[in-house]
Protein backbone atom coordinates (compact mmCIF):
# COMPACT_ATOMS: atom_id res chain seq x y z
CA UNK A 1 0.00 0.00 0.00
CA UNK A 2 2.95 1.92 1.00
CA UNK A 3 4.84 1.66 -2.05
CA UNK A 4 2.19 3.18 -3.88
CA UNK A 5 3.05 7.11 -3.14
CA UNK A 6 6.82 6.12 -3.03
CA UNK A 7 8.26 7.13 -6.46
CA UNK A 8 10.36 4.26 -8.17
CA UNK A 9 14.09 4.20 -8.50
CA UNK A 10 13.99 5.06 -12.47
CA UNK A 11 12.07 7.89 -11.54
CA UNK A 12 14.48 9.19 -8.71
CA UNK A 13 17.27 8.41 -10.70
CA UNK A 14 15.82 11.07 -13.18
CA UNK A 15 15.13 13.34 -10.69
CA UNK A 16 18.32 13.86 -9.42
CA UNK A 17 19.97 13.45 -12.79
CA UNK A 18 18.05 16.33 -13.42
CA UNK A 19 19.06 18.34 -10.09
CA UNK A 20 22.71 17.51 -10.53
CA UNK A 21 22.88 18.71 -14.55
CA UNK A 22 20.94 21.52 -13.43
CA UNK A 23 23.53 22.38 -10.42
CA UNK A 24 26.16 21.72 -12.83
CA UNK A 25 24.86 24.14 -15.70
CA UNK A 26 24.40 26.77 -12.83
CA UNK A 27 27.97 26.13 -11.29
CA UNK A 28 29.71 26.65 -15.11
CA UNK A 29 27.60 29.65 -15.58
CA UNK A 30 28.88 31.21 -12.94
CA UNK A 31 32.32 30.39 -13.32
CA UNK A 32 31.93 32.54 -16.54
CA UNK A 33 30.49 35.10 -15.48
CA UNK A 34 33.43 35.63 -12.45
CA UNK A 35 36.05 34.89 -15.48
CA UNK A 36 34.29 37.88 -17.49
CA UNK A 37 34.36 40.18 -14.32
CA UNK A 38 37.76 39.25 -13.30
CA UNK A 39 38.79 40.23 -17.01
CA UNK A 40 37.20 43.65 -16.93
CA UNK A 41 38.15 44.65 -13.33
CA UNK A 42 42.00 44.11 -14.32
CA UNK A 43 41.45 46.06 -18.10
CA UNK A 44 40.15 48.96 -15.77
CA UNK A 45 43.15 48.92 -13.83
CA UNK A 46 45.41 48.99 -16.68
CA UNK A 47 43.45 51.74 -18.24
CA UNK A 48 45.02 55.32 -18.53
CA UNK A 49 41.71 56.71 -17.26
CA UNK A 50 42.17 54.82 -13.53
CA UNK A 51 45.37 55.40 -13.80
CA UNK A 52 44.90 59.51 -13.89
CA UNK A 53 41.71 59.30 -11.84
CA UNK A 54 44.23 57.57 -9.17
CA UNK A 55 46.42 60.48 -9.34
CA UNK A 56 44.26 63.44 -8.89
CA UNK A 57 43.46 64.19 -5.59
CA UNK A 58 40.59 66.76 -6.72
CA UNK A 59 37.20 66.16 -5.08
CA UNK A 60 34.51 65.42 -7.84
CA UNK A 61 31.90 64.38 -5.28
CA UNK A 62 29.93 65.96 -2.65
CA UNK A 63 29.53 65.05 1.76
CA UNK A 64 26.28 63.20 0.53
CA UNK A 65 27.36 61.25 -2.71
CA UNK A 66 30.02 60.45 -0.47
CA UNK A 67 27.62 59.30 2.29
CA UNK A 68 25.55 57.63 -0.62
CA UNK A 69 28.68 55.37 -1.77
CA UNK A 70 29.76 54.51 1.95
CA UNK A 71 25.99 53.22 2.32
CA UNK A 72 26.38 51.07 -0.33
CA UNK A 73 29.45 49.18 0.72
CA UNK A 74 28.20 48.88 3.61
CA UNK A 75 25.26 47.26 2.50
CA UNK A 76 27.37 45.10 0.02
CA UNK A 77 29.13 43.79 2.48
CA UNK A 78 26.49 43.73 5.46
CA UNK A 79 25.18 40.20 6.87
CA UNK A 80 25.75 36.72 5.27
CA UNK A 81 27.95 36.79 2.31
CA UNK A 82 29.12 39.86 0.38
CA UNK A 83 28.29 41.11 -2.48
CA UNK A 84 31.48 42.13 -4.88
CA UNK A 85 29.35 43.25 -8.10
CA UNK A 86 27.56 46.05 -6.00
CA UNK A 87 31.26 46.98 -4.37
CA UNK A 88 32.93 47.05 -8.21
CA UNK A 89 29.88 48.84 -9.74
CA UNK A 90 29.53 51.82 -6.63
CA UNK A 91 33.71 52.25 -6.65
CA UNK A 92 35.09 51.40 -10.35
CA UNK A 93 32.03 51.02 -12.79
CA UNK A 94 29.49 53.68 -11.95
CA UNK A 95 31.10 56.13 -9.89
CA UNK A 96 34.73 57.82 -11.63
CA UNK A 97 36.53 58.39 -8.52
CA UNK A 98 39.49 60.15 -7.70
CA UNK A 99 41.96 59.56 -4.90
CA UNK A 100 40.28 62.64 -3.45
CA UNK A 101 37.44 61.21 -3.51
CA UNK A 102 37.96 58.20 -2.17
CA UNK A 103 39.06 59.89 0.97
CA UNK A 104 35.78 61.29 1.13
CA UNK A 105 34.19 57.76 0.69
CA UNK A 106 36.07 56.64 3.84
CA UNK A 107 35.70 59.53 5.91
CA UNK A 108 31.93 58.95 5.38
CA UNK A 109 32.23 55.23 5.64
CA UNK A 110 34.01 56.20 9.27
CA UNK A 111 33.60 52.98 11.68
CA UNK A 112 31.01 50.61 11.55
CA UNK A 113 30.24 47.06 13.51
CA UNK A 114 31.73 44.19 11.78
CA UNK A 115 30.18 40.53 13.06
CA UNK A 116 27.15 41.24 15.17
CA UNK A 117 25.31 38.30 14.04
CA UNK A 118 23.19 37.02 16.65
CA UNK A 119 24.82 38.87 19.17
CA UNK A 120 25.41 38.10 22.22
CA UNK A 121 26.54 34.65 20.93
CA UNK A 122 29.07 35.63 18.02
CA UNK A 123 29.93 39.09 20.41
CA UNK A 124 29.09 42.24 19.76
CA UNK A 125 31.04 42.94 16.95
CA UNK A 126 33.98 45.25 16.67
CA UNK A 127 34.85 48.94 14.83
CA UNK A 128 36.30 48.81 11.61
CA UNK A 129 37.03 51.16 8.63
CA UNK A 130 36.55 50.86 5.42
CA UNK A 131 39.98 49.21 4.56
CA UNK A 132 39.53 46.61 7.24
CA UNK A 133 36.13 45.57 5.82
CA UNK A 134 37.75 45.24 2.96
CA UNK A 135 40.34 42.86 4.41
CA UNK A 136 37.78 40.72 6.22
CA UNK A 137 34.98 40.59 3.54
CA UNK A 138 37.33 40.37 -0.02
CA UNK A 139 39.85 37.36 -1.17
CA UNK A 140 43.35 38.92 -1.09
CA UNK A 141 44.24 37.78 -4.39
CA UNK A 142 41.25 38.66 -5.97
CA UNK A 143 41.60 41.53 -8.91
CA UNK A 144 38.78 43.51 -7.45
CA UNK A 145 40.93 43.50 -3.53
CA UNK A 146 44.22 44.50 -5.67
CA UNK A 147 42.36 47.25 -7.52
CA UNK A 148 41.08 48.75 -3.93
CA UNK A 149 44.14 48.37 -2.56
CA UNK A 150 45.50 50.45 -5.36
CA UNK A 151 43.01 53.07 -5.34
CA UNK A 152 43.07 53.93 -1.26
CA UNK A 153 47.24 53.59 -0.66
CA UNK A 154 47.32 56.04 -4.30
CA UNK A 155 44.78 57.98 -1.93
CA UNK A 156 47.62 57.96 1.01
CA UNK A 157 44.99 55.59 3.29
CA UNK A 158 46.97 52.63 4.33
CA UNK A 159 45.48 49.46 3.43
CA UNK A 160 47.75 47.30 5.53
Amino acid sequence: MLTEFLPNTKTLLIVGAIGAGGFLAYKLYSSAQERARQKKIAQRINSEEERALMKSTERTIDDQSAQSIARALYEAMDGMGTDETAIYDVLIERNRLTSGDIVAVNKAFGVQQYGTYGSPWWGDGEDLNLVEWFSRELSNTSSLYKILQTKFNQAGIDWD
